[in-house]
């Protein structure tokens, strides 16, 4: 501290000058606290206002003063004013909790509560309704009788309220909801919010204008923060205060600071801010915290930067150039510092997030920054952040981890599923999606269970068991009476068939119950419940069960009759006819040019040679047809293309891009979970050693020559 010139509030030297006066002052006024009889209750309650601002609570002075209060029954605290009663809840709110436990303490609470519900009300402002709420929300306690009485209060005086106190009363309220299970009555919250609308109206008028609001009529951007927040807690996605707040946090957006960026963006997203009506704040706070993330990242905390992802995943905004630099920041700012501090549920959101944000619907969705990040979120799950932290994670937070690491193709070692398959919880306390999810996630990274070497097997039949268990719990009623959605039905059944007949055969008895549920909703008319993906999903099934059964209708046929399964076959027949044939064909320019490469060599009607080594004796190969994208009723799908070879050998030639193979390290050449089906069940038709795969390495490799491109698809129908 400098002379004549005024400290910083957050200068801790200025602090500690405080509590040296507070203490010489307490030396003083303690005796005569313990020796006189004090007549007022101001005199107790403005010195333990005092030391609460200075945070001086040693020496006893304040439990002497407490002890005051309520000697008699509380004789002096009944005739406290109504702002003296909002100062002492303050105080103790910011009291240790040494203090806190001292009996004269609760009572002093309790009097007070008493006081200010008798019938004779005392005469409380609005700032002392607001110092109570928000004590009462920081001490957990009061009664629900309490909050309601000033909240009435409050809603009845705020025309005359501070901003800030408005703010900090929809931030305490909403912690007492969710800390205490309270819930204030719609018409005082639809009051407090109207006048929080009209404030906020004015203030965009008078900036619109170019004047500037006295500070007591504005809010700062803490307490438009506090109340968005405050709305997403209190579950206001209706109200008219939502819109108008969220626009007032966007144009204050570069005064935030960290945790009010990050909470206001989860808040929009709990509260479902989406549209063109919210791009503007959104862009405005993710552009913030990109600023203050260059400027000062060690603000951020790994919850924040947690909460701003999952955020932004949820919102989806339709204009991606902000949330991606948000998702390049974050990342980077990850890489510098590491995981390692990421509690179970940051790292699983994290994860969550990223995967759901993609930085472009092209081939690589989730290029090597995301990938380096998902390897250092599995290290750091390896090194018992998940199992060794203070508490253990949830199923969800597995579940959330597992599902990202799917939609990102990013396989982990098989010692992160051993982990997972050792959480007790997952056998008692997992819901039916947590369970779907995990077995799609392990469908797409790693396939048909007999092709995986022996650990990496054992891993995930482990796991599988432990999935399947819990679910087949659930089918047979053991969830509290949990719904299952279609999606997670049509997932797990899916999940099992892509897992190979093995996994089918171990857990046949699910597979069946989860066949028999699909049935009967079916039956009982619930056919709007599936969608285009889910129906394709049991096509599939119904293509795998119909090699070793008789498909749907015979799995389902010991639960609903062989009718209901009959039926729901049927019906994915029409479907597959109707929806399937008629999709829209998208061909990509890889795939173009292996079409026309086939074409060509179809037109040069001569045959192709290959020059030939020591034992290399294949034989010439001439392309009598080729169809483009052909559809095979049968299979329901359309083929990239289909070739017919003189002498009638039929191929299939698909061109695979990146988003057929794992994305991740030494996996970047391995086929995902539903390309080893897709190739599966062409081979059912084509016959094996006829379906051919054009990886996009190799293709990309030619360099499109043409001449060379026709050359490699010979050698490939060759092989």
């Amino acid at each position: 501290m400098q002379p004549d010139r005024l400290p910083d509030e957050d200068d801790p030297r200025l602090q500690e000058l405080r509590r040296e006066v507070l203490r010489t002052l307490a030396d003083e006024y303690l005796p005569l606290v313990l020796r006189e009889r004090l007549r007022d209750a101001k005199d107790c309650i403005i010195p333990l206002w005092a030391c609460a601002n200075a945070g001086y609570w040693d020496g006893g002075l304040a439990a002497a003063l407490l002890e005051r209060l309520v000697d008699g029954g509380g004789e002096l605290l009944q005739q406290a004013t109504g702002q003296g009663h909002g100062l002492l809840w303050w105080s103790l709110s910011l009291a240790p909790a040494e203090l806190l436990a001292v009996p004269v303490a609760v009572e002093a609470l309790r009097v007070s509560e008493q006081r200010l519900l008798a019938p004779a009300l005392v005469e409380v402002t609005p700032q002392g309704c607001s110092n109570i709420l928000l004590a009462a929300a920081r001490l957990q306690c009061g009664s629900e009788a309490l909050y309601w009485r000033l909240t009435a209060r409050l809603a009845d005086l705020a025309a005359d309220a501070e901003c800030q106190s408005l703010a900090n009363s929809l931030y305490a309220l909403c912690k007492l909801a969710e800390e205490r299970g309270h819930q204030p009555r719609e018409e005082d919250l639809q009051r407090l919010e109207g006048e929080v609308v009209r404030r906020l109206a004015a203030a965009r008028e008078a900036e619109t204008a170019g004047q500037v609001l006295p500070a007591r009529t504005a809010f700062k951007p803490q307490g438009l923060s506090n109340m968005l927040w405050g709305c997403a807690k209190l579950a206001r996605a209706d109200s008219a205060l939502v819109r108008p707040l969220a626009e007032a946090v966007g144009r204050k957006a570069g005064l935030c600071s960290a945790q009010h960026l990050s909470n206001s963006l989860y808040a929009m997203a709990v509260l479902g801010c989406s549209g063109p009506s919210y791009t503007e704040a959104q862009r405005s706070l993710a552009g913030a915290a990109v600023r203050l993330l260059k400027r000062a990242p060690s603000e951020f905390n790994e919850q924040h930067l947690s909460n701003m992802l999952w955020a932004l995943a949820t919102l989806q905004p339709s204009d991606g150039s902000h949330s991606q630099a948000l998702v390049d920041a974050a990342l980077a700012e990850w890489h510098r510092r590491g995981v390692a501090g990421c509690t179970p549920q940051d790292l699983s959101n994290t994860a969550w997030a990223l995967a759901k944000l993609p930085r472009s619907e092209g081939p690589h969705p989730h290029p090597e920054p995301y990938q380096r990040w998902f390897n250092t979120a599995v290290q750091a799950v390896l090194q018992s952040s998940f199992t060794g932290s203070a508490r253990t994670a949830t199923p969800q937070e597995w579940s959330n981890l597992l599902y990202a690491l799917g939609l990102a193709r990013h396989r982990p070692p098989h010692a992160l599923l051993v982990r997972m398959a050792a959480n007790q919880q997952l056998r008692t306390r997992a819901n039916g999606q947590e369970c779907a999810n995990s077995l799609w996630s392990l469908a797409i990274l790693y396939g048909r269970l007999e092709l995986l070497d022996g650990a990496s097997r054992a891993a995930v039949e482990a796991l599988v068991e432990r999935l399947a268990g819990r679910l087949g719990q659930l089918l047979r009623g053991g969830a509290e009476g949990e719904q299952h959605v279609e999606q997670n039905l049509c997932n797990s059944l899916w999940a099992l068939a892509v897992m190979g007949p093995d996994a089918v055969a171990r857990h046949r008895t699910l597979v069946g119950a989860l066949l028999g549920e699909v049935a009967q909703r079916w039956e009982a008319g619930r056919k709007g419940e599936f969608t285009v993906k889910g129906l394709t999903q049991l096509w599939q099934v119904q293509l795998e069960l119909a090699e070793g059964a008789d498909g749907l209708a015979g799995a389902s046929r010991t639960v609903s009759g062989p009718l209901v399964g009959a039926a729901l076959q049927k019906a994915l027949n029409d479907f597959v006819v109707k929806e399937l044939q008629h999709d829209n064909v998208v061909t990509t320019d890889a795939e173009r040019e292996v079409l026309q490469a086939l074409e060509a060599l179809r037109q040069s009607g001569q045959r192709q040679h290959l020059q030939r080594t020591a034992g290399n004796s294949r034989s010439p190969v001439t392309v009598v047809a080729v169809w483009h994208k052909e559809w095979l009723p049968q299979l329901g799908r359309r083929v990239d293309a289909a070739v017919e070879l003189e002498g009638g050998r039929l191929l299939s030639v698909q061109f695979d891009g990146p988003n057929r193979f794992l994305a991740n390290g030494e996996h970047r050449r391995t086929r995902n979970g539903p390309t080893q089906l897709r190739d599966r069940q062409l081979e059912r038709e084509f016959k094996r050693g006829n379906v051919l795969s054009v990886p996009y390495w190799e293709w990309i490799q030619l360099k499109g020559d043409r001449a060379a491109q026709q050359a490699y698809l010979v050698r490939l129908m060759q092989a």
